[in-house]
């Protein structure tokens, strides 16, 4: 990250120790610090449709848990996401369960100086308006979106320029979608959307078909164009 002149990493935590020590997460944040590198983000699967009181309870513990973590290494957003609906269930309760968990969740978070960002990836939050929705149903200021740029599979600009006003954290990935079909993005209108209300971090999660040791850096370096060519004046 360093080498390739990034301002910081969202960690994907669950590639972790399930139970990491102090001491190793320390390790990582030494390390961030000496390369000034800041782990603004930790992603989780903490699984915000959760059908019954108890179901949500338990997933309050385990958001707990990786709050936790989130703190020891500095990070102060964490992804967490929709998952699937249970078989048979409506779209009105799946909203209403997914808003109940991400209420309950908000403010514990918010305790810490943590925000949650709601990231859809398939599952009950592959819908800008049901999305927005989920996350106005949390009526909390620490319950926002990780607008994931690929993860929308149909319709894409459309659903991204719908998600920006509540965006707290964006991914780029090497495709877009549109009619369930990946295909280039195309960065220019990407950013013409993201430069007028959107002004904090752009990561990367690369899934594309080449080596990441080449595919990452094409894209990271795309990217930091697009910001150098879109950034307000001074």
């Amino acid at each position: 990250a360093a080498d390739l002149g990034v301002d910081g990493l969202d960690l994907t935590v669950y590639w972790l120790p399930q139970n990491p020590t102090n001491e190793y997460l320390f390790s990582l944040r030494r390390v961030a610090l000496r390369y000034g590198i800041d782990s603004y983000s930790i992603g989780t699967r903490v699984r915000m449709c959760q059908p019954t009181p108890e179901l949500r309870e338990a997933e309050t513990g385990r958001l707990a848990q990786w709050l936790s973590v989130a703190e020891t290494l500095g990070a102060r957003h964490m992804r967490v996401f929709g998952a699937a609906a249970p078989k048979g269930a409506t779209e009105e309760q799946v909203v209403t369960w997914v808003s109940e968990t991400l209420k309950q969740c908000a403010p514990i978070a918010g305790a810490r100086g943590i925000l949650l960002g709601l990231e859809y990836d398939g599952g009950v939050t592959d819908i800008a308006e049901r999305l927005i929705q989920m996350v106005k149903g949390a009526d909390s200021p620490w319950a926002a979106i990780n607008l994931d740029l690929g993860n929308f599979k149909t319709d894409a600009y459309r659903q991204i320029e719908t998600c920006l006003p509540y965006a707290t954290n964006i991914h780029a990935k090497s495709a877009v979608h549109e009619n369930g079909q990946p295909m280039a993005p195309d960065w220019d209108r990407i950013f013409r959307m993201i430069a007028p209300v959107y002004r904090g971090y752009l990561s990367v999660e690369y899934e594309g078909a080449t080596t990441p040791r080449t595919g990452v850096p094409e894209l990271v370096a795309k990217l930091q164009s697009m910001v150098r060519k879109y950034a307000p004046a001074g």
